[in-house]
């Protein structure tokens, strides 16, 4: 088994044990190895089972015929992590031709794409309006120039009051992505990034490795928090609605969220990775 190089940037650990569990039919925490050899006879291997991902046989017989008229006898644990447990499971993918081309797939499939996902919830596009309203705030309140009484102070206590009414408090972020052939949503737990911050997965071409959990023609988007259950125009309203509180042109025309899929069909993605993409 080849297996690849590469450093992640998110990891869903629950599925990849999960994976790794089914995969290697075990899950245990690693393997330790026994090695005896005396002068011509053979090596008596000896092992605890683990991990059983590492294919060791090639490694210990070569071992064996350079040290065949010595006594060697050595314990060797392999301990596994996160991204060495991904890259064993990256290579049984794509070994058993489990991973599907994303303009063909099915539900349950497993696809991997290349693309640029934006944040998509309404908690944290409340909690960047209130970091740049606040921004602004002082910024007009340092000004000279500018009257004391121009604030933002009561539009700050808005956004706040509508941050603890929306933020479930889960860590769970909606995420999608666009292309000619289909919207793709994906959901991202905050407690698995890995060595990384959330706002360096914006708009980045990165490498998702996934499932394929549902394919649609309707859907409700910012669906991380109860506001999914109203209609799409009245998402759209409330959006702009907290783009204009105060009347200040603080925000650029991008800053928004996606709430309708115009025709297209969207595909659902249950992500078990994020990686950099290879050049």
């Amino acid at each position: 088994m080849k297996n690849n190089l590469f450093i992640p940037m998110y990891i869903d650990k629950v599925k990849l044990f999960d994976l790794n569990s089914i995969i290697n039919g075990g899950f245990n925490e690693f393997n330790e190895i026994s090695l005896c050899t005396d002068n011509n006879a053979n090596a008596e291997i000896k092992g605890k089972m683990g991990f059983n991902l590492f294919k060791l046989n090639g490694n210990i017989e070569s071992g064996i015929s350079r040290l065949r008229n010595k006594k060697v006898s050595e314990n060797a644990k392999y301990i596994q992590t996160s991204a060495s447990m991904l890259s064993n499971i990256y290579s049984y993918l794509k070994e058993n031709k489990k991973i599907k081309s994303i303009r063909n797939c099915e539900i349950g499939d497993f696809v991997e794409l290349n693309m640029a996902f934006n944040s998509n919830s309404i908690v944290e596009f409340l909690k960047d309006c209130h970091t740049l309203m606040d921004f602004a705030n002082k910024t007009m309140k340092l000004e000279k120039s500018k009257k004391q009484n121009v604030n933002l102070d009561s539009a700050l206590k808005i956004v706040d009051s509508l941050i603890n009414l929306v933020d479930d408090k889960t860590n769970v972020v909606e995420y999608v992505g666009e292309d000619e052939n289909a919207i793709y949503v994906v959901y991202l737990n905050k407690d698995y990034l890995y060595h990384t911050q959330l706002e360096r997965l914006d708009n980045q071409k990165l490498k998702y490795l996934a499932q394929v959990i549902n394919i649609t023609n309707q859907y409700n988007f910012c669906n991380d928090t109860v506001l999914s259950k109203i209609n799409t125009k009245q998402i759209k309203d409330f959006i702009d609605a907290v783009k204009n509180i105060g009347n200040q042109d603080i925000f650029s025309k991008s800053f928004d969220l996606k709430t309708e899929n115009n025709g297209k069909k969207v595909i659902i993605l249950d992500v078990i990775s994020i990686l950099r993409v290879e050049n």
